[in-house]
């Protein structure tokens, strides 16, 4: 257990999670006497507005007021009374959603957005210049957005809004909109930004290694032939495992096309001579 692994901060140590068994509600649990305790955190709605409490005749307006007052007055109950000391470190569950980018710059996100003008669409970055502010970047009305995201302890908070985690906050804002009409629709995947990232000139002056993974591509300058290089028009996944894979703008280079056949072959993704459904020139 997570709280057990930080149980040498002492008594009061705590963390804030979705509760398992009241689906909606949260749970407040913290190390007390060598063992976990566990308290319902129950939500309230009054006139629109949604109310956080222990103790039903004291409400709060939100899970950090509720932690922020119970850190600095005690907590009672019929078996014990406590003050909530240090937070457990929130585990990053953003790192593994496919939506998240922690090596790009805004300028490199930007170049990557304009391959898909499509409102909605979006990825989501560390800042360039605050290393405890995340950035939303996305695309709505034809120009490119950019939302802050600041970290205040445990939570993620943006303008007029505040979360428990960043993936609460995508969550939140893939059905409500981020920006006027807009809502987070589109995410930029990592495969999509691999696929974008062989048909994007100038890679090099962006981003070496846009995925950290060592898979940034560079042109071969030593072949003169004059080859045919295609942009794709659509998305296309292969169907056997000799096809291409790629997404809508790859370029596919030394293309031709197989003899007394409907399809072509190219180079694409580190595969050379492969089979690949109709591009654009």
């Amino acid at each position: 257990m997570l709280l057990k692994a930080y149980s040498h901060l002492g008594d009061g140590t705590f963390l804030v999670r979705e509760s398992a068994t009241f689906v909606g509600d949260y749970c407040l649990s913290f190390w007390r006497r060598d063992r976990p305790n566990h308290c319902r955190i129950k939500l309230k709605h009054e006139n629109g507005l949604t109310k956080y409490y222990l103790l039903e005749n004291l409400l709060f307006d939100s899970l950090y007021s509720l932690i922020m007052h119970y850190r600095q007055n005690v907590l009672r109950s019929a078996e014990f009374s406590i003050t909530l000391k240090e937070p457990v470190p929130q585990p990053k569950k953003h790192e593994n959603k496919e939506w998240y980018h922690p090596n790009l710059t805004r300028e490199f996100a930007e170049k990557v957005l304009k391959q898909r003008q499509q409102d909605g669409t979006f990825l989501v970055r560390p800042s360039d210049t605050d290393s405890n502010t995340y950035v939303i970047s996305f695309w709505a009305h034809k120009k490119i957005k950019h939302c802050r995201i600041t970290v205040d302890g445990r939570l993620y908070l943006a303008p007029g809004t505040q979360f428990e985690s960043l993936v609460s906050l995508v969550n939140y804002y893939a059905k409500s909109p981020l920006y006027k009409t807009v809502k987070l629709t589109y995410p930029i995947t990592r495969e999509m930004l691999k696929c974008m990232s062989s048909s994007m000139i100038g890679l090099g002056d962006f981003l070496e290694d846009p995925l950290g993974d060592g898979t940034s591509s560079y042109m071969d300058p030593s072949s003169v032939e004059e080859k045919i290089t295609v942009k794709a028009l659509f998305d296309y996944k292969a169907q056997r495992d000799d096809e291409l894979s790629f997404c809508k703008h790859a370029i596919i280079t030394n293309v031709k096309k197989k003899e007394n056949e409907m399809w072509w072959t190219g180079d694409y993704g580190g595969k050379k001579q492969h089979p690949h459904a109709l591009a654009d020139t």
